[in-house]
């Protein structure tokens, strides 16, 4: 939700980790980031199962690290293709998606 509190849909890659679903963002300032920093209760559709999460931005180089290497082997070529296109792994920023209910 933004800040009036109308609904958005994004579609992104999701990863697993360490027992959390992973999302990434490889633009510091893409508009569902900021949303996200904003409310982090989100809803996330993933094989056809809706579930509630809190979305908790994790800044470290490791795990930023570990995440950006699960999106190359999950993702391969698409993967590759943004890197390619400028999306630079060492400012991604992962998202571990914390189950609400």
């Amino acid at each position: 939700r933004d800040a009036t509190g109308a609904l958005h849909d994004t579609r992104l890659w999701v990863v697993d980790h360490a027992g959390f679903a992973w999302l990434r963002t490889g633009e510091a300032h893409a508009p569902w980031l900021a949303r996200l920093r904003a409310n982090p209760e989100v809803t996330v559709t993933r094989g056809g199962e809706r579930r509630a999460y809190r979305a908790v931005p994790v800044e470290d180089a490791a795990t930023r690290e570990t995440i950006n290497a699960l999106e190359l082997e999950k993702y391969g070529w698409r993967e590759s293709v943004l890197r390619v296109g400028g999306m630079d792994p060492a400012g991604a920023t992962p998202i571990r998606l914390e189950p609400t209910s």
